[in-house]
């Protein structure tokens, strides 16, 4: 509780929301120079807690970036005689307008001439659609600039806390999916459950292995923060300028690790220190499969695994499998955030790896493939 009292003091608590009709307090608390946290807390009837989340590794638990916008929130409600009145602004700072998603790309004033068939559509009708769809340059209006994706990616901090995230994901393709789409579209064969998992028809939240990596990727990234006193910052969802792929990194890195990482390619590492190619966005992994298991163990005995060791100038390293769906994941991500380079992270309880991988131009021809799929297969899914 002391702590809590001193962060509020000490106007650590560096922003503060409630919303009354929702039911949750969001707020963010300075914790050191380098870091904060995002504290998000849903109440009950008579507003009681119901449920409490933050980003610092005691999160799940209790924490006193918690108690200390809880306590900023009681310090601002004891401050009026009229109950709830303290979520208003004060008049020398009216609210700023929240804007939707309708502010920010709002729908064209036009003409409107057609009108729902009511028939089934049938081949024919796709046809024509397509060769509409490529005289018109394929949905140009879905192509999205750079500011537009520089705010949704700010828009959507938190991820799978943060309802716009979900939103904008919704019926795009994203990075964690690009190896199975690459995978499908060599063999010629779209089952039924790719378009399943394509539109997330499948509820992974329970699996023992999503738990897990969720519950430790904050104890992964603050090991990280440890490697030369690293800066990650959160982020949420960038798009492709397409406006039909997207990727969430695990965080967005302001600092690179300084010592301890391994080369994805040794060979490229004097280029990348001659150009200072540093990473800038960090993906993590905390394999289930490997909970109890050294990265060296697990190279050995799981078939599976997404490292491999290999060998460079007699040195022996660690690299990420290039035929594994991880690395389909870090290039998307790479290629659609337009980055240079991603420091990936294995996190076990027992072993910790850093493998520093730069963008691989051979892999980028495969934007293109997963464009097409998306237009060619993934829509008429939609549409049936």
């Amino acid at each position: 509780m002391r702590k809590s009292e001193v962060a509020v003091q000490s106007e650590h608590v560096l922003k503060f929301v409630f919303d009354k009709e929702a039911q949750f307090i969001r707020g963010i608390v300075q914790s050191m120079r380098d870091r904060s946290y995002q504290v998000t807390i849903s109440l009950g009837t008579n507003y009681t807690i119901e449920h409490s989340t933050c980003e610092c590794v005691n999160g799940l638990d209790k924490c006193h970036h918690k108690a200390s916008i809880l306590l900023y929130g009681y310090k601002n409600v004891s401050k009026t005689d009229v109950r709830q009145s303290w979520i208003k602004h004060p008049k020398s700072a009216p609210p700023r307008q929240t804007q939707t998603m309708e502010d920010l790309f709002p729908a064209p004033d036009r003409f409107i001439n057609y009108s729902a068939i009511n028939r089934p559509v049938d081949d024919t009708d796709r046809d024509f659609l397509y060769q509409k769809l490529t005289q018109l340059g394929r949905f140009s209006e879905l192509i999205v600039n750079e500011d537009q994706i520089q705010q949704i990616a700010a828009l959507t901090v938190g991820q799978k806390d943060n309802c716009l995230w979900s939103a904008v994901r919704r019926n795009r393709l994203t990075a964690s999916n690009f190896g199975c789409v690459l995978a499908a579209v060599k063999r010629n064969r779209y089952p039924v459950s790719l378009f399943k998992r394509l539109c997330q028809a499948y509820d992974l939240s329970k699996k023992d292995a999503i738990i897990w990596g969720v519950c430790n990727e904050r104890v992964a990234i603050d090991k990280y923060r440890s490697f030369g006193d690293a800066v990650v910052e959160p982020t949420g969802i960038w798009l492709h300028h397409n406006g039909v792929l997207a990727s969430s990194p695990g965080g967005i890195i302001r600092r690179a690790a300084a010592f301890g990482f391994h080369h994805q390619s040794p060979a490229l590492t004097d280029i990348m220190q001659a150009y200072n190619i540093q990473p800038k966005i960090l993906e993590v992994k905390c394999p289930y499969s490997a909970k109890d298991k050294t990265i060296a163990e697990a190279v050995e005995t799981i078939a599976d695994f997404c490292l491999e060791i290999q060998e460079f100038c007699g040195e022996r390293t660690c690299k990420l499998k290039e035929n594994h769906p991880y690395y389909d994941q870090v290039q998307g991500q790479l290629f659609v955030s337009n980055k240079l380079a991603c420091d990936f992270v294995v996190w076990t309880p027992k072993d910790f790896v850093i493998v520093r991988i730069p963008q691989d131009i051979v892999w980028q021809s495969n934007i293109s493939v997963l464009t097409d799929f998306y237009f060619h297969k993934f829509v008429p899914h939609l549409q049936q």
